[in-house]
């Protein structure tokens, strides 16, 4: 599935017009293996070609290049600083997650380091590299973060917004939903606070709709690898 999805938008997709997003066909290429009739690979698409003059490919025989992907420790490239969001607790970018029980206090911690970040000081000791603005999608319990925020004594000029959004990753637009909301978050912190936005939050993930069993692990795994994808692309957290 990997090797179909890199194919496809490596080689075939920028023929399109006009292209697809690659949430997109992501989407298109996990459908065609979860629902698919056949045997990956096994069917005859000769009559797909037939009146088009293609000729034979040519294979080369070549070794493939590593170019420095093996390392030691004398290299000293694992010296180099990681890209942090909050140095050696978040990254600057990727996923990260607050898991635990009900009741245990995810939110609450999840709104201090967002609080953090916001301001641009220290959590826990460690310093804030890449301050700037959150964004919270709240699937559940969004009317409670006005509240606790105010509670908490945050000001009211801290660059935090939020969106009362629930099961807004089911269904097969959920990747055009997250891009709208991030979107939206980013032109409000920036129009209104003069921020950057720098860390997505959503509350809570099984809430989403993003999967239907966050038990399963392969579905999980499969979701959190494409939301890692994602926040690269956005450059958020």
């Amino acid at each position: 599935e990997e090797t179909a999805l890199f194919l496809l938008d490596d080689v075939w997709n920028e023929r399109c017009e006009p292209p697809w997003d690659y949430e997109d066909l992501a989407i298109k290429v996990r459908n065609a293996y979860k629902y698919g009739q056949a045997d990956q690979a096994s069917r005859d698409l000769s009559p797909a070609y037939e009146g088009l003059d293609i000729s034979e490919p040519v294979y080369i025989d070549q070794k493939p290049t590593v170019a420095g992907r093996i390392q030691a420790l004398k290299d000293g490239k694992h010296n180099k600083n990681p890209d942090w969001l909050i140095k050696k607790l978040l990254p600057r970018m990727g996923v990260a997650s607050i898991y635990g029980p009900p009741g245990s206090g995810k939110s609450l911690l999840m709104q201090d380091i967002v609080w953090a970040v916001a301001e641009g000081r220290e959590y826990l000791a460690n310093k804030t590299r890449a301050p700037g603005g959150a964004l919270i999608l709240a699937p559940e319990a969004a009317a409670l973060i006005g509240a606790r925020m105010e509670h908490g004594k945050i000001p009211m000029d801290v660059p935090i917004v939020w969106a009362d959004v629930p099961n807004f990753m089911s269904g097969p637009d959920k990747w055009t939903n997250l891009t709208a909301l991030i979107n939206e978050g980013r032109e409000r912190l920036s129009s209104e606070f003069g921020e950057q936005l720098r860390i997505v939050v959503i509350d809570t993930y099984s809430a989403s709709g993003m999967v239907e069993d966050e038990n399963d692990n392969a579905s999980t795994q499969y979701a959190l690898t494409m939301l890692a994808e994602f926040a690269k692309k956005a450059e958020v957290l």
